[in-house]
């Protein structure tokens, strides 16, 4: 069995030789084959054809050497007779062969044309790719577009209520209809907060909120003019509403929109004032009126007491708080402030003591009026009255001493007596019956007559308006009168052209006259009447005056007197 298997190993290694040795020869006889071929094509198309080649080597291979010998004959026969058989289907077709060449050589054009068409879409196909993507994009952005017109298209009719929330809103503005209006911004707000990104949305949100400003202004517009209460509460119920100020902002607005119509309702009422009384007492009236009324509509609008306001603002921690009745107080005081400063500029004016009297009276009534919503500035107004009193004195005594000194040079001192020894002035008499009729003796000197009479309507005019602060005042200028009536008195003896030899005869024949004629001179009656009488009126009018004051007031005049 050994043997057996070592024979059969041997005979199966021959069988594998003798196949190696074969597939070397076939390889051999396809290189000899192949370099024996006539022409580079023929190899070429016998590389392309190795499955052919392949098989004819292997039936070559499978040949003895004399069929192998005759081969070629064999070839070369056939190739020959198949040579015969080309030229004649040549001969017999040669027209389909003419028209297959001309179709050959148009097919080469076309084949040449089509490779440079080829080439040159084969360069533009990057282009074309761009392109494409391009195109691919542009529809995609034509077909959103598309569909956003289609679903604008299906919203037209919300759209266009949408759009025409402003011209409505204006509408109810010119119309006055601010509740509706305010109804319609809050909801344009509700839907601005639903899409806050929508270009459309903060359009006519943005449309919107300038309507409301113009309502703003139309509401400070009515503010400005003449309101009820109820209109009050209205109009800042809806600057409430709005949000657009704050609390204290909106208090410091109220008044300043009240102060432009209470300068507008002045200046109208006081145009046609036909006097300076008539415009002072109407500028009392509508002060008080006007004041009481905005006072009043701001503490029942705001919720804040005539008396205390003590509430605060609500402002934010980094602000200061402001205290709600400093806006009020702020504006009272601005008005006090007008107001007092317009009667001190005409009150110069008035030449009366009547007028002056009757605004006085409305004047103090005002402040006292005012008083009921904690607004009593009648302290502020007696320093103002009183000086106009002063001031209206001062005018009458300094007319009087013009109209006395005018007098003075045009009087004849010649008729006079010489006068004779002087009597000191009484102090003037304590009785409780104290007789205010001018003295008689003044009727025999004319300039003297002129001088009390001038004083006393100088009193005449200020008895009806003088307030007590000016008692002392009165009395300033009143001295100051008298004591410039002893100097004209005075200038005017010196410089009078009298005959003193006439004057010494004179006094020789009346040197035992009674000394009762002896006083009728002009100083005597100007010491015991004018001075005395002007001081006893003061007192009848005012009170006592200071004994030293008198003194003193009795001194000046004797040692301006002594030096006639």
């Amino acid at each position: 069995v050994n043997r057996l298997d070592l024979g059969m190993m041997e005979e199966e290694k021959q069988i594998v030789s003798s196949d190696a040795s074969v597939d070397a020869v076939q390889e051999e006889i396809r290189k000899l084959i192949l370099l024996g071929s006539t022409s580079k094509d023929e190899l070429l198309k016998l590389e392309k054809e190795h499955t052919l080649l392949d098989s004819y080597i292997f039936e070559l291979s499978s040949l003895g050497v004399e069929r192998l010998s005759r081969e070629p004959g064999n070839h070369l026969a056939a190739a020959d007779r198949l040579h015969q058989q080309l030229q004649d289907v040549a001969c017999s077709h040669y027209r389909a062969l003419t028209e297959s060449f001309n179709a050959s050589g148009f097919v080469r054009a076309g084949v040449g044309d089509l490779r440079e068409n080829l080439n040159t879409l084969l360069e533009l196909l990057p282009s074309l790719s761009e392109n494409s993507k391009t195109l691919s994009v542009n529809a995609s952005r034509q077909n959103a577009q598309s569909k956003s017109k289609l679903n604008v298209l299906e919203a037209f009719p919300r759209l266009t209520e949408l759009l025409e929330l402003p011209v409505l809103m204006l509408a109810l503005v010119k119309a006055e209809q601010y509740e509706e209006a305010l109804e319609l911004d809050a909801y344009v707000q509700k839907i601005r907060i639903l899409f806050p990104n929508e270009s459309i949305i903060a359009s006519v949100s943005s449309e919107v909120d300038r309507v409301t400003q113009r309502m703003v202004q139309q509401i400070l517009a009515h503010l400005k003019a003449a309101l009820q209460l109820p209109i009050c509460f209205q109009m800042i119920g809806f600057l409430r509403r709005l949000q657009v100020m704050s609390e204290p902002r909106l208090r410091r607005v109220f008044l300043h929109c009240r102060s432009e119509y209470m300068r507008s309702q002045l200046d109208s009422s006081l145009r046609g004032a036909p006097n300076l009384q008539v415009y002072l007492v109407r500028l009392c009236d509508e002060t008080r009126a006007m004041i009481f009324e905005v006072v009043t509509q701001y503490c029942a609008v705001f919720g804040d007491s005539s008396g205390a306001l003590h509430e605060t603002s609500q402002a934010p921690s980094d602000a200061p708080s402001v205290s709600y009745s400093i806006v009020l107080c702020d504006f009272i005081q601005r008005w006090v402030n007008e107001y007092m400063l317009t009667l001190e500029t005409n009150l110069s004016e008035l030449s009366d003591g009547a007028s002056l009297r009757a605004v006085i009276e409305q004047g103090m009534y005002c402040a006292h009026a005012l008083g009921r919503v904690g607004v009593d500035f009648r302290p502020r107004l007696v320093p103002l009255f009183s000086l106009s009193v002063v001031r209206l004195f001062r005018r009458g005594l300094m007319t009087t001493l013009r109209r006395f000194k005018g007098a003075l040079k045009d009087y004849n001192w010649t008729s006079l007596p010489l006068p004779g020894t002087e009597t000191r002035i009484s102090k003037g008499d304590n009785s409780d019956n104290i007789e205010l009729n001018p003295p008689r003796e003044v009727l025999r000197f004319t300039p003297l007559a002129i001088l009390l009479n001038g004083i006393l309507a100088a009193m005449n005019e200020i008895r009806i308006c003088c307030p007590k602060a000016s008692v002392d005042s009165v009395r300033d200028e009143l001295r100051t009168c008298l004591v410039e009536s002893a100097e004209l008195i005075v200038d005017a003896l010196k410089h009078s052209h009298h005959d003193k030899t006439e004057q010494r005869s004179n006094s020789v024949e009346n040197r035992d006259t009674d000394s009762a004629s002896r006083q009728q001179t002009p100083i005597t009656i100007f010491r015991n009447s004018v001075v005395q009488h002007s001081i006893r009126v003061m007192e009848h009018c005012t009170s006592t005056w200071d004994p030293l004051e008198l003194e003193h007031l009795y001194n000046s005049l004797d040692s301006i007197l002594a030096t006639a």
